[in-house]
């Protein structure tokens, strides 16, 4: 699909709180030392050949009986760059490609994830990787239930009030 179209590929637990087209064309995320498997391609020359390198290295990955999707979108940046340490890359080391740091999508890390269930705690950014281990009733006034209920307005009046109690 992003090869023949284009596109976004996100993670099912992130919540989209801001236009992604402020970020550019192409871009991908990376986190301490890794590509995170988020990014943004267009259907243009520089799009397609960051895909067609994706797929080709998920095929060799297939190949010998694994696919590792993070490890091919990794590769085919390092490819890409003019270098292959992931800390190096950088807008200017990947011509064409944009590389941003993974907080503008996970601003609270998975061992502060409790921090989802507290009040106070927000963060201006593009989005939330709303991740809770465990989990099964939420602070009504939990910054969780806030995202939830600004931006999956339907998801939460349809479901959430199983999982909400006031304290």
């Amino acid at each position: 699909m992003l090869f023949k179209y284009g596109g976004t590929a996100l993670n099912l637990d992130i919540t989209v709180t801001k236009s992604l087209s402020k970020l550019g064309k192409h871009w991908f995320i990376k986190d301490n030392g890794s590509i995170y498997p988020v990014l943004k391609l267009s259907n243009d020359l520089i799009g397609r050949a960051a895909a067609g390198m994706v797929m080709s290295n998920l095929r060799s990955q297939a190949d010998n009986g694994y696919v590792n999707v993070e490890n091919a979108v990794e590769a085919a940046l390092g490819d890409l760059c003019s270098v292959s340490d992931v800390n190096k890359m950088n807008n200017s080391t990947c011509s064409g490609y944009k590389i941003y740091d993974v907080k503008i999508f996970r601003p609270i890390d998975y061992e502060q994830q409790e921090l989802y269930l507290e009040p106070a705690y927000v963060r201006s950014n593009f989005g939330y990787q709303t991740w809770l281990d465990a989990v099964r009733i939420l602070p009504r006034d939990s910054l969780y239930c806030t995202i939830a209920r600004n931006f999956c307005p339907f998801i939460y009046g349809e479901f959430m009030e199983d999982f909400v109690k006031d304290y």
